[in-house]
């Protein structure tokens, strides 16, 4: 048998509560400590907003709990909720301020230490002031039709904060054909929004634009109404009738590749690596080179179209590629067709307006980069999409990619391009 000495074992547990203090005995629940958080800094709320407000509370013993409460002065002009009265020790509380009606109010926010017999507070008071919310919108020079694209609209907000990731559908554009928008944030109460023009149309008249923000675009939980402000964009482009309706007949130089994908690089698969699509659109190619057994031939894109007893489409992909020889067939689908010129401007032109149609997919290079995709199966009877690029003062390499993918019974092959100048500004060549 062992036998213990119980003396000393009871003198060893005195011994360590000497050594240790109360601690020992009362392991997390520490003493009376004066809590303490950073000053929260005075609100301007608006009208039906919702605002929560973080406070990181410190404490010498970090085993600590607290309980937090508020109040406000006057709850006919704003109201306080705290979010979680009791909370751990990582000390972390947060509480929500609701705008009710226009005016100023304090509120009190306290944070209480439940560790002990005489429990210490930390009391702290803001100010609170209701507004109606409101948006002002401005830009750092009128709007014009002609440089509409890219134009930045500025944001300034009273009573909300803008969300760090606002959205497009945040700020909805309208009025004017084709435009939309980019909004980016840049601060609690600025945001900028960057228009973008992809209409194939102009304005024949003096336009407003009209600019709507939803409460999504907030960090409150926001119950107002949406903002809505008008632009006025003034139409400077004195342009002849025809101006948005002829295209591009060329000459071009064609090419065509098996494969009906947008994606995928049909030339490089053809010619086993041999040839690929961002060689031909960097360096260009000459009339006449190979390109397997096929040679590269120029020939002119007419403006055929076709029409049946519901639907008009264009076929004037296929035409050109069989005048010129590249093929017998009537018909080629799940095939990629290429289409090479150069853009010649005078001088360099910034924001030029080009426009596009297909059947089916389509891409775009200008100077040896995508400047365009879609990825897209449809009938084309001319110009369904526009976007802008800079031009170069001399030659523009220009490359075109159409796929005829042949689905739902369509099995036309078509494509249309037009650049939006006067022809004065700009001319087109052979490349080479």
């Amino acid at each position: 048998m062992i036998k213990t000495n119980t003396f000393s074992v009871v003198n060893f547990l005195i011994l360590l509560i000497i050594v240790f203090g109360g601690s020992f005995v009362f392991i997390g629940c520490g003493g009376n400590d004066q809590p303490f958080f950073e000053t929260i800094d005075d609100q301007t709320l608006a009208i039906d907003a919702r605002r929560t407000v973080e406070i990181h509370i410190r404490d010498s013993n970090k085993k600590d709990m607290h309980t937090v409460s508020a109040s406000s002065a006057n709850n006919r002009i704003a109201t306080v909720v705290v979010n979680d009265r009791s909370i751990d020790p990582i000390s972390i509380a947060d509480f929500t301020i609701e705008g009710v009606a226009e005016g100023q109010t304090f509120i009190t926010v306290s944070a209480t230490d439940d560790s002990g017999e005489n429990n210490a507070t930390f009391d702290q008071e803001f100010m609170v002031t209701v507004v109606e919310p409101e948006i002002i919108v401005s830009t750092a020079s009128p709007l014009k039709e002609s440089t509409l694209d890219g134009s930045e609209v500025s944001l300034s907000v009273i009573g909300l904060t803008f969300d760090r990731n606002i959205q497009s559908s945040d700020v909805i554009i309208s009025g004017i054909e084709g435009v939309y928008s980019y909004p980016t944030r840049i601060s609690d109460t600025e945001a900028n929004v960057v228009l973008n023009l992809d209409s194939c149309h102009g304005i024949s008249t003096d336009s407003f634009l009209n600019l709507t923000v939803s409460p999504g675009a907030f960090e409150e939980d926001y119950n107002g109404p949406s903002f809505t402000a008008e632009l006025f964009v003034l139409s400077d482009l004195d342009l002849r009738e025809d101006y948005y309706y002829d295209h591009i007949v060329g000459p071009w130089l064609w090419m065509i590749a098996p494969g009906g994908s947008i994606d995928l690089d049909n030339l490089s698969v053809a010619s086993r690596g041999a040839i690929t699509e961002n060689q031909i659109a960097q360096n260009g190619v000459s009339e006449g080179e190979h390109f397997n057994a096929l040679k590269w031939t120029k020939g002119d894109l007419l403006p055929t179209t076709v029409c049946g007893i519901f639907l008009c489409s264009s076929d004037n992909v296929i035409n050109v590629v069989r005048e010129i020889g590249l093929t017998n067939s009537f018909q080629l689908t799940q095939y990629s067709a290429y289409a090479l010129l150069n853009i010649v401007s005078p001088r360099d032109q910034k924001n030029v307006l080009l426009g596009v149609g297909s059947d089916d997919s389509i891409k775009v290079w200008l100077n040896g980069a995508v400047i365009y995709s879609n990825n897209v199966r449809r009938r084309t009877t001319g110009i369904q999409n526009c976007f802008h690029v800079d031009l170069n003062a001399g030659n523009n390499l220009l490359l075109i990619k159409v796929c005829n993918q042949g689905s739902g019974g369509n099995d036309d092959w078509g494509m249309f391009f037009k650049v939006y100048l006067e022809t004065r500004d700009y001319t087109i060549s052979l490349p080479r």
